[in-house]
């Protein structure tokens, strides 16, 4: 329940494929921001509080593990 006394509803996402891997995603979102993101609002606005691999998974398909088998794994600074 939301502090002001509502429900969120969640629904599944389904990402673009993975352009290494080809498979696709679910995310469950809340159906505000899933639709958001579906009529192309940058997800850093409609999600700020997202991990960066999220966001990226969000808006290009591309998978965590596919993202550092492409470009290499990024290294703390």
């Amino acid at each position: 329940m939301n502090t002001n006394g509502t429900t969120t509803e969640f629904v599944a996402y389904s990402t673009a494929p993975c352009l290494r891997c080809g498979n696709t995603s679910t995310v469950f979102l809340p159906a505000t921001a899933a639709s958001a993101i579906a009529n192309r609002r940058p997800v850093h606005e409609v999600l700020p509080e997202a991990t960066p691999e999220l966001r990226e998974l969000l808006i290009s398909g591309i998978h965590p593990e596919c993202w550092d088998a492409l470009f290499g794994a990024l290294e703390d600074e």
